[in-house]
């Protein structure tokens, strides 16, 4: 009985410092002071319809540097000791503005990092530039946060903003238009591409299966050890550690890009993707 009420106690704990940490974690930080409360306040609002989807927003300006640190590391630093993020996945997104620096950085966790591809970050931020070099902040927060709801639904119907792929681009989303599937290619080309995988696998596996029927049924195995040599009485396999090179990818904007999302780890040990550019 005891055990049952500590264990109580114990979840009641957890849920109450769930809730502090989202009251905690407001959707606009302005550091820099490039808003009215008026224009925080409506993009509060507009924030908080995503994070009720399950998504996260951080709308974070500063002044200065990042202490040492990269704009990735200080942007997921942030994100991740504010407590930003919903769920188990952490799943949000954090847009930062350094009026010093002049960056524009996006920081994602959870499922945003597939809702925001490298790709489709790229873009982003050519097309938000403008807003912030001429200065009208509120109107680039808006348009990203507008752009953000266009990367979830895209991302909810299974079709995320990103490059091209090779000729077949039926499906294809980019910002602002709407979101549509076209298989009617597919459709038409699968029964043949069925039969032909079906045949070229059949004369594939004929050959293997006639070039490796050589075997011979034998009683023992001495004919294949070498008279004298290593002699093997126990054998058993050890895993001792797994090594993973992760290479950055290059937040330039130019040049071609091919789709999915680059990944990393934080210093937190949590996953995040993004990009980022001058403005």
């Amino acid at each position: 009985m005891k055990k049952r009420i500590f264990l109580m106690l114990l979840l009641c704990a957890a849920l109450f410092l769930t809730a502090a940490v989202n009251a905690s974690s407001p959707k606009v930080v302005d550091g820099a002071d490039l808003l009215t409360s008026s224009e925080e306040a409506t993009l509060e609002e507009t924030a908080e319809k995503l994070y009720g989807r399950g998504y996260d927003i951080c709308l974070l300006t500063m002044n200065g540097g990042y202490g040492g640190k990269s704009v990735s590391d200080y942007a997921d630093d942030y994100y991740e000791d504010n407590g930003y993020g919903v769920g188990s996945k952490r799943t949000g997104v954090l847009f930062l503005i350094n009026m010093t620096e002049r960056d524009m950085y996006i920081s994602t966790a959870g499922d945003c990092i597939y809702a925001f591809t490298d790709y489709g970050i790229t873009e982003l931020l050519d097309e938000l530039a403008p807003y912030f070099s001429d200065g009208d902040y509120f109107e680039g927060f808006s348009r990203f946060l507008a752009a953000t709801e266009e990367y979830v639904d895209a991302f909810e119907k299974g079709k995320p903003v990103d490059a091209p792929s090779g000729s077949y681009d039926g499906g294809y989303v980019t910002p602002g238009d709407k979101v549509y599937y076209d298989d009617t290619d597919v459709l038409d080309t699968l029964p043949v591409c069925l039969v032909l995988g079906f045949v070229i696998s059949l004369i594939v596996m004929l050959f293997v299966r006639r070039s490796m029927n050589t075997a011979r049924i034998s009683n023992d195995a001495s004919h294949a050890i070498k008279a004298g040599g290593f002699e093997l009485t126990k054998s058993h396999d050890r895993f001792l550690y797994s090594r993973t090179r992760r290479i950055p990818r290059d937040t330039d904007s130019g040049g071609s890009r091919s789709g999915g999302s680059s990944v990393h780890r934080s210093s937190g040990g949590i996953s995040h993707g993004g990009g980022g550019r001058k403005f």
